[in-house]
C-alpha cells in the first residue's frame, strides 16, 4: 500500500502545486505511511502531541471526554485530510482524543521534524500552506453552519456532505 499510498499523496497535493507529478512523487518518497489498527488512539487527551497525519485511507474521529465523562465528538478525518492539533507552544497538551474507526492508511510527520523537511523542499511549503489555507476555510464553513443550525439539521446536512461516513 506504500507505493500507492504516495501516488494517492501526489494525486491529492496536485490541486495545491505547480509541479508535475514526477517532481511532487520525488518529494513525498520519504514520507513514511503506516497503517493503523482500528481502535488506535493517534493522539490523547492530556498528551503533548508530537506527530500530525494524512489520511490516505480510513476513518478516524476527533472527541474529547467532559468533565461528567461523556464523549464528544467534534471532527471525522476521512481521505485525503489532514489531521493535526498545532500546541500553542511545544508543551502545551491536547484537549482531544482522535481515535481511528477503522484500519486506516496515514501519512505521519513528526512535527519536531517539520521545519528541517520545509528546509529540504522549499516548494512544500507553499503547498502545505495551501492545503491549510482550504482545510481553514471549510472548518469556518463547519463552524459557521454548525452554530446556526439545529442538531437534525447538523445530521442530515453530514448527510449530505459526508455520505462516507455513513457506510
Amino acid at each position: 500500500m506504500e507505493n500507492k499510498g504516495l501516488d494517492k499523496l501526489v494525486k491529492a497535493i496536485q490541486q495545491y502545486s505547480e509541479l508535475d507529478a514526477k517532481s511532487l512523487r520525488k518529494m513525498v518518497d520519504h514520507i513514511p505511511v503506516e497503517t493503523f489498527a482500528r481502535g488506535t488512539m493517534l493522539i490523547e487527551q492530556g498528551q503533548i502531541p508530537k506527530r500530525c497525519y494524512f489520511v490516505l485511507d480510513g476513518c478516524a474521529r476527533k472527541f474529547s471526554i467532559d468533565k461528567e465523562g461523556k464523549e464528544v465528538t467534534s471532527e471525522f478525518f476521512t481521505e485525503n485530510q489532514s489531521i493535526a492539533l498545532f500546541p500553542n507552544d511545544e508543551y502545551s497538551r491536547s484537549d482531544y482524543f482522535v481515535e481511528c474507526l477503522e484500519e486506516s492508511v496515514m501519512i505521519v510527520g513528526e512535527l519536531s521534524q517539520q521545519e528541517s523537511a520545509m528546509a529540504k523542499y522549499p516548494e512544500f511549503e507553499s503547498i502545505v500552506l495551501k492545503m491549510m489555507e482550504a482545510g481553514m476555510g471549510n472548518l469556518q464553513d463547519t463552524f459557521a453552519a454548525f452554530i446556526r443550525m439545529t442538531p437534525e439539521e447538523r445530521v442530515k446536512d453530514m448527510m449530505q456532505k459526508r455520505p462516507d461516513l455513513l457506510t
